[in-house]
């Protein structure tokens, strides 16, 4: 389990969370992350490579669009739930 720092970048947050459901994905299937590469080859023509996977799981980069699609696809989990929209936190406003 990866903890998200609080008061990390929004951005960087939302890729750590990305990551994490990735990972539980492939964790649930018992996928490796080659498994998960050759799926997205195999089923949608899109070369990618382990090592562009391992930084999605880790919260470095997170995957464009295509490829976000396709994670969501190969593994059968609704886009809006493997990759939900970046959750901004409203600041209190000073009394």
């Amino acid at each position: 389990m990866v903890v998200i720092p609080y008061d990390a970048d929004p951005i960087k947050r939302q890729r750590i969370e990305w990551g994490q459901n990735i990972q539980q994905a492939l964790d649930c299937r018992m996928w490796t992350r080659k498994r998960l590469v050759k799926e997205i080859e195999d089923t949608y023509g899109l070369e990618v490579s382990l090592q562009a996977v391992g930084q999605w799981i880790k919260g470095d980069t997170a995957p464009n669009s295509i490829f976000q699609a396709a994670v969501s696809g190969v593994t059968e989990i609704p886009h809006h739930l493997l990759f939900p929209p970046i959750r901004l936190e409203r600041r209190r406003q000073a009394a």
